[in-house]
């Protein structure tokens, strides 16, 4: 039973940061994004495009 729990957890912990990984391996702006003042992370077209699409929210 314990080693059973065990080894899920390991998976799904494994998962999660695998997942965590290649998402920021692909977009590794959004880990400027994430790191710095929202005024400096966005460019022009992104601060454009999150003004814009936040109005349909």
């Amino acid at each position: 039973m314990l080693s059973t729990s065990l080894a899920v957890w390991s998976a799904v912990a494994a998962a999660l940061l695998t997942v965590q990984a290649v998402l920021l391996a692909l977009a590794p702006r959004l880990l400027l994004f994430l790191a710095s003042s929202p005024a400096n992370a966005l460019s022009p077209l992104e601060l454009f495009l999150a003004q814009h699409l936040a109005i349909f929210l």
